[in-house]
């Protein structure tokens, strides 16, 4: 436990700093080899530079870190979709080795990412950040101070607009998700839900 543990805390610390006859015989396959290739080609282009949305970060599935990311959406299926990623670097905790992705191609503002972590190629956290999205109020100080432990993540959201900035993951049965709420000040907010319910806050600028 104490290993899976340190791996939880260490998948979460990196997750809070992320393409006429024969002759016409020949020339139509002649042309449809190109229009294939074409094809192949646009299609290629179009992944690479796919831009990532909010509604495909919420698509991604996650799996169970404690299970290898069974269940989770494969390394292999993210990048078919999204294209190759930026970057990426792997590392190993107590004999368990997690690799990070990172996608620039995010539908978001300046410096937009999405990071994910993988073990054995299957997700198990997910992180996006600056995406394009506006609040549907601005977070006041007393607004922050309302909001009590065990609120629901649906309804902060419900109220407020999405987040513009998530973090992500699963383990033991457990889903973390850090959020962060963006006024056009940048002055902000950050709520911690576990299994959808605030477990803690915190606040930056906030008046």
């Amino acid at each position: 436990m104490k290993k899976i543990i340190t791996i939880g805390v260490t998948l979460a610390a990196a997750l809070s700093l992320a393409a006429c006859g024969s002759s016409s015989s020949s020339s139509s396959k002649s042309s449809d080899a190109k229009s294939s290739q074409s094809s192949k080609a646009a299609s290629s282009s179009k992944a690479d530079t796919a831009k990532v949305t909010k509604a495909d970060y919420d698509a991604i599935k996650l799996g169970d870190m404690t299970k290898s990311g069974q269940g989770g959406d494969t390394f292999d299926a993210l990048t078919t979709k999204f294209g190759k990623p930026a970057s990426s670097t792997t590392s190993e905790t107590n004999g368990i080795k997690t690799e990070m992705d990172t996608w620039d191609n995010v539908d978001g503002k300046a410096g937009a990412h999405l990071v994910m972590t993988f073990v054995d190629k299957n997700a198990v956290g997910k992180n996006i950040t600056n995406l394009a999205v506006a609040l549907k109020k601005n977070v006041s100080l007393a607004d922050y101070n309302g909001i009590a432990t065990g609120t629901k993540f649906a309804d902060v959201n419900a109220k407020f607009g999405d987040p513009a900035s998530l973090n992500e993951s699963l383990m033991a049965g457990q889903k973390t998700v850090i959020a962060i709420y963006t006024n056009g000040d940048m002055s902000s907010m950050t709520l911690t839900f576990s299994n959808d319910a605030l477990t803690t806050k915190a606040q930056s600028n906030l008046k």
